[in-house]
């Protein structure tokens, strides 16, 4: 038995799928097992999969369910006590395995251990995050408060985490359904119970020109992804300094929608929003912002919107909206 399984979920990304597989194949740590869920693709990723011929990778088909349908089908199927999870457009350093296994050595009583990353803007273009109340030593360590360093960056991220099989079941796995964020929900619930070890050595990166990405999708709607796990966070044994950041990391994540949704004209959910960040301290300067902002007519957004993209070289159109009807609702 391989002592970590490579999960990765994949739909419809042909041009991608081999990037991301050579890069695991090309590990410096290589006991591993690779299973790639195959997503009800509709087109040869599938093919592409079973060209690479390595006896460590097995291809598990299903119809299409969403990437957390893929992931806990990925766990499920897997026979290693470790998981490691990599998006199928995204790749790995070499040393991205030795780097997190390193770290469950030092400290197996972590929930989750995780590497720097960095984001690809095209082939040639690439920049790292910036991350705060993080381990800097270059052999990382144990983040003191998970939330307060999630208040600049998440420091975990769907293709630069390793998780015990055991406790990712414990905190009920990916949420099915959810289609924004879905990862962030999981990290929160593990850093809510267990300490987070982190390294900032950068090996994972994030193509952000790969095609078929959910980033470039305009979501409408209140996300109740947060909601779901503030009652029990609250009522727990986590010292007031970390609770104080938790909430803050909540109203950045209503932020984060508030924007599209007012790029979307969806003011009564922006309003909606608006009033369930009243309190915070960190960002009260965006909330007086955004409640201004919520006034001006969307005709004269949708014409700021253009003529920015036309500033910009790019098509003066919205990104698609893609409305979550029976999953979020407007007000809670």
């Amino acid at each position: 038995m391989a002592q970590v399984s490579v999960i990765i979920p994949l739909y419809n990304k042909a041009l991608h799928i081999e990037r991301a597989l050579r890069s695991v194949l090309d590990q410096s740590f290589q006991d591993f097992e690779v299973v790639v869920v195959d997503d009800g693709s509709t087109d040869n990723s599938a093919t592409v999969v079973s060209g690479i011929h390595d006896p460590r990778i097995r291809l598990i088909r299903q119809a299409n369910g969403g990437v957390s349908a893929a992931r806990n089908r990925g766990v499920e199927e897997s026979s290693s006590p470790l998981v490691a999870f990599l998006d199928a457009d995204d790749d790995w350093h070499p040393t991205f395995l030795a780097t997190v296994m390193d770290l469950r050595r030092r400290f197996p009583h972590a929930g989750a251990y995780g590497t720097g990353y960095a984001m690809y803007q095209s082939p040639h273009v690439r920049y790292p995050h910036t991350f705060a109340d993080v381990p800097t030593a270059p052999q990382g360590g144990i983040i003191q408060n998970y939330f307060k360093a999630a208040l600049t960056w998440e420091p975990l991220s769907s293709s630069s985490v390793m998780i015990p099989k055991m406790i990712l079941k414990e905190v009920g796995g990916f949420p099915v359904g959810v289609r924004l964020g879905e990862d962030i929900y999981v990290w929160m619930r593990i850093a809510m119970q267990y300490p987070v070890a982190w390294s900032p050595n950068i090996a994972a990166y994030h193509h952000l020109d790969a095609v078929n990405r959910s980033g470039g999708r305009l979501y409408i709607g209140n996300i109740p992804m947060p909601e779901s796990i503030i009652s029990d966070f609250w009522h727990g044994n986590a010292a007031q300094n970390v609770k104080d950041s938790f909430r803050e990391v909540v109203v950045r994540w209503r932020l984060k929608i508030i924007k599209t949704n007012w790029l979307a004209g969806e003011r009564l959910v922006v309003s909606s929003i608006l009033r369930q960040i009243r309190d915070t301290r960190m960002y009260r300067k965006q909330y007086i912002r955004w409640k201004i902002m919520n006034y001006i007519p969307y005709s004269c957004v949708l014409a700021a919107w253009k003529l920015y993209q036309r500033l910009h070289g790019r098509q003066p159109v919205l990104p698609p909206r893609v409305p979550l009807a029976g999953e979020i609702p407007v007000t809670q």
